[in-house]
């Protein structure tokens, strides 16, 4: 068993995934947790980064740093302001005293500005109707590998007159079909139950091998000969 750290995570989603598995894990944010069950500590990630973790899962929020975003930086000093603010963040989780962590955002300016994400993965690979390319920065973990047998297949549709593959939560344009409301970003910041399977199961024995490579031997027992 690992002790396990998922940053800015409000859900549970990937601690409970983690849990499952047989970790201590605990979930971390300034919200508090939705499935309060889970072990979860309410406040700053980085208040708690350095307790001995021996893995780290890292979900900085994405409001500032997706490439989507980055126009209205250009053309807004308060949002350019929190970009910036967002990236130091980064960088501070990039830092932990943790031997193995992962990070993870959807493309963006961590990949040009800080160093490019190790892999991308995408919901449909890991059994969800869903397109979300999403990257994945690592350290001291190996990539994330997909069952062939949960992907999950598109529908066909068309777009100015050409056929285009698309999945659920897709318009034909290529476009998230979720409207416009007070929390969609909250709703959108939720991660994928698939994937956290996948990382609990590839990734938590990783940790718990090197947890134990890791302790002292225990002192010899001396036999009496007879």
């Amino acid at each position: 068993m690992s002790r396990v750290l998922v940053g800015c995570e409000f859900s549970g989603t990937v601690r409970d995934a983690f849990a499952a598995a047989g970790h201590d894990a605990t979930s971390c944010d300034i919200l508090p947790t939705e499935s309060p069950e889970g072990q979860h500590y309410t406040g700053d990630v980085r208040d708690i980064i350095g307790d001995g973790y021996h893995l780290a899962i890292f979900h900085p929020p994405c409001t500032y740093l997706a490439a989507c975003q980055l126009w209205r930086c250009q053309r807004d000093p308060e949002r350019e302001a929190k970009r910036i603010e967002a990236l130091d963040f980064v960088r501070d989780l990039m830092a932990a005293p943790v031997e193995r962590w992962a990070l993870e955002n959807p493309v963006g300016c961590i990949g040009t500005e800080i160093r490019p994400a190790d892999q991308y993965v995408q919901p449909y690979e890991y059994g969800h109707d869903h397109s979300k390319k999403t990257g994945l920065w690592l350290h001291g973990l190996p990539k994330l590998e997909a069952d062939p047998a949960d992907y999950v297949a598109p529908r066909l549709d068309t777009y100015k007159g050409k056929p285009v593959k698309r999945w659920a939560n897709q318009s034909p344009c290529g476009a998230d079909r979720m409207g416009p409301s007070d929390d969609r970003g909250h709703k959108r910041s939720r991660f994928f139950a698939g994937i956290a399977r996948a990382m609990a199961d590839q990734w938590g024995g990783v940790a718990s091998v090197a947890r134990r490579a890791a302790e002292p031997l225990a002192e010899p027992v001396q036999l009496a000969l007879i």
